[in-house]
């Protein structure tokens, strides 16, 4: 199933996926979440870092200590 605005809303079967068009549209979604992925953990990498480290020291967070790094660290989008 796939919903995009070049191939619309539709079901390829099995059989039907793997044509260049579908192959082509698949690896363009892909390659710019891809894109958006490095963007964000880029722009996050301090509140990684500190997460790194905690977890180094502590070996588990709960999740208030995670919110709390993120709140103080992490860049907005």
């Amino acid at each position: 199933y796939g919903m995009d605005g070049d191939i619309g809303m539709s079901y390829v079967g099995v059989e039907k996926a793997d044509t260049p068009a579908v192959r082509a549209r698949v690896n363009e979604k892909l390659s710019s979440e891809l894109g958006n992925a490095i963007k964000l953990i880029s722009a996050n990498r301090e509140a990684i870092d500190k997460i790194t480290e905690a977890l180094l020291e502590k070996n588990h967070l709960k999740e208030n200590e995670i919110d709390e790094i993120f709140k103080k660290y992490a860049k907005a989008n």
